[in-house]
């Protein structure tokens, strides 16, 4: 019998933000009618942007891992983990109509150029099955492109035959440094730093 890994709780680097995860999408729209309002809500909308969802669908899967069947369970997680669906749209209209106002234009990035564009061709590479501690891990990236039309690929550690997203790291991240806040970008520093303790025992 597979069990979880023992590592998941105290690893998961956004487990302090399962709480709320289950009301980004109301959270993040509020904020967006809101964020004229000052700073405390643009905070707000960066940190449920911020959000990678602790909680994963777990599907049972056959014993031979078929990488097709893992595939559906990133986008699933990334698609959930993004920023507000609108929010880029908002944001290239009020940046357009100021051109000159480098705080739109840093939401404006954050908000496009951070996540894949699901709606674009997207592809997977470097996936690879390690049997760690009598698991099965399977670690990979999947690429695609922002809605700027940038490329832009994510790390993920899936954890097997569950179709488990334990974590992802994105090749940028430009939500975490739209606002002079040091509280932000040390967590999306933790988050990395989490994903790269993984990686390192799990995926070598």
């Amino acid at each position: 019998m597979v069990t979880l890994p023992m590592f998941f709780n105290k690893y998961d680097a956004t487990a302090k933000f399962s709480s709320i995860s289950s009301k980004a999408g109301k959270l993040a729209a509020d904020i967006l009618q809101k964020f004229t309002h000052g700073r405390r809500c643009m905070k707000k909308l960066i940190l449920s942007a911020l959000i990678l969802m602790t909680t994963a669908p777990v599907a049972h899967g056959q014993e031979n891992i078929e990488y097709e069947q893992i595939k559906p369970s990133v986008i699933a997680f990334l698609t959930r983990a993004a920023g507000p669906s609108d929010g880029c749209d908002i944001f290239k209209n009020i940046y357009s109509k100021d051109l000159t106002n480098n705080q739109n234009k840093k939401m404006m990035l954050g908000l496009c150029d951070g996540d894949i564009d699901f709606s674009q061709p997207i592809s997977f590479s470097q996936m690879s099955t390690h049997h760690v501690g009598g698991a099965d891990y399977v670690c990979g990236i999947i690429s695609g492109r922002t809605k700027l039309n940038r490329k832009i690929g994510a790390r993920f550690i899936s954890f097997e035959p569950y179709h488990l997203i334990l974590n992802v790291k994105y090749s940028r991240r430009p939500i975490a440094y739209t606002v002079d806040d040091g509280f932000l970008v040390d967590d999306y520093r933790m988050q990395v730093k989490s994903f790269n303790e993984l990686n390192d025992k799990y995926c070598r």
